[in-house]
């Protein structure tokens, strides 16, 4: 009962959160409490996740010959990848590069998954 309560006060808080970019500051925050086992702070281990897996959803979408928003891909991502894998390699980025939390937090997205995940 606990757990849904917690889960229901993030979603309304999350709701009430104004709707602008994500920058590379918040977004390296999430990832240092995903990056803990014990977190307390599951929201924004969620919103980590959650924010690049649905990056790669986006990405992997628009850059369909079907959709052909995107006419070259950004990074390409091995099928065999685990999802910690694709995690990692933006938070290593974000470890490496602190000068550049100032910008968006997708920008930093794809600048990990393409220095992780470049196409041949």
């Amino acid at each position: 009962m606990k757990t849904i309560l917690a889960v229901l006060l993030a979603s309304a808080a999350m709701l009430a959160t104004p709707a602008q970019a994500v920058d590379g500051n918040e977004l390296y925050q999430w990832g240092r409490e995903w990056k803990r086992s014990d977190t307390q702070n599951a929201r924004d281990a969620g919103s980590f996740t959650g924010y690049i897996q649905g990056f790669i959803d986006l990405h992997t979408d628009l850059s369909d010959p079907e959709i052909g928003i995107i006419k070259a891909k950004f990074f390409c991502v091995p099928a065999r990848t685990q999802r910690g894998q694709a995690f990692d390699a933006v938070m290593r980025y974000l470890e490496a590069h602190p000068e550049k939390h100032r910008f968006t937090a997708s920008s930093l997205v794809a600048s990990g998954l393409w220095e992780a995940f470049p196409c041949d």
